[in-house]
């Protein structure tokens, strides 16, 4: 989860995006690792509740309004 927030911060500087995009990488994690069915219903259940919770924020991302964290991408790097 800590990889894909780190990735997704570094390309597109949304802490909101690495944050429902984390919760989801959750799910199929607990697919490959064979996990109990209590617990991949929980990773459901949490990336579903960040998704939710998030909803203003991709509001916002889909407007073009939504804050960026400039210094973490990794593009404004090689520039």
């Amino acid at each position: 989860m800590l990889l894909a927030w780190l990735v997704v911060l570094g390309f597109t500087g949304w802490v909101g995006l690495s944050t429902m995009v984390a919760a989801l990488s959750l799910v199929p994690v607990m697919l490959l690792i064979d996990a109990p069915r209590d617990a991949l219903f929980f990773a459901i259940a949490v990336a579903v509740f960040l998704v939710f919770t998030h909803r203003s924020n991709i509001r916002k991302m889909r407007a073009g309004e939504e804050y960026r964290f400039e210094k973490a991408r990794v593009i404004r790097w090689f520039r």
